[in-house]
């Protein structure tokens, strides 16, 4: 394969399916959303995304852990492990419990983050 990108031929008199996978690198391989971030803190839910990706990853697809953290709890469905799913909800469930796709749980990168770590968080004078 040549460095010049190769253009398939549309006009296939054999009406044959072109495999993409030879011309565009990456093709047909497995999404990771996470290589697009540097570290967990810059997603947009790092406690969520910190606490399911070391817990799934290796059980279940990247797309899919990715998804859970964003919040999305119709990615469980994507599970095919009973045991993994049944964890998965769980901690779904207390992430959720916790707050964790609350505005003050969003990523110090995102713009519309206004949560201050040094007020007073508990209301009685500690922090």
């Amino acid at each position: 394969m040549s460095d010049e990108l190769e253009i398939p031929d549309l006009n296939n008199p054999n009406n044959e399916l072109t495999d993409f996978s030879d011309i565009i690198p990456g093709y047909g391989e497995d999404f990771n959303p996470y290589d697009e971030f540097q570290t967990i803190d810059d997603t947009d839910y790092p406690l969520a995304h910190g606490q399911l990706l070391p817990h799934l990853a290796g059980k279940v697809a990247p797309d899919v852990i990715f998804q859970l953290g964003q919040g999305n709890f119709d990615a469980l469905e994507n599970i095919e492990d009973e045991v993994t799913r049944t964890w998965a909800s769980r901690r779904i469930e207390e992430l959720d419990n916790a707050g964790a796709w609350n505005k003050n749980c969003q990523s110090e990168n995102d713009k519309s983050n206004d949560f201050d770590p040094f007020a007073d968080t508990w209301g009685d004078g500690t922090y």
